[in-house]
């Protein structure tokens, strides 16, 4: 089986301080449900050294939103899109 390896950058938008973009590298899975829907596809991405685990919720075929670690939806979810290129 290939590798499952990402690479990942996340920038703060109009965040007050501006904090600089952080970079992540790691391995991701594919897992099964949500705290709402047994049947929904996340992916969690976990970073090699210090980094915290990021999970994602597949909305569609172009569409991934960051989710909590309980698998739940922030308030602010359609912030927290990630829309495929």
């Amino acid at each position: 089986a290939a590798a499952r390896t990402f690479d990942l950058r996340a920038s703060y938008r109009e965040h007050p301080q501006d904090p600089p973009d952080e970079e992540y590298a790691g391995n991701w899975e594919v897992l099964s449900g949500t705290a709402v829907d047994p049947d929904a596809t996340v992916y969690e991405l976990t970073p090699d050294g210090e980094g915290q685990i990021y999970y994602f919720l597949r909305l569609d075929d172009q569409t991934l939103e960051l989710i909590d670690p309980q698998r739940r939806r922030f308030q602010n979810s359609e912030a927290l899109q990630l829309q495929r290129q």
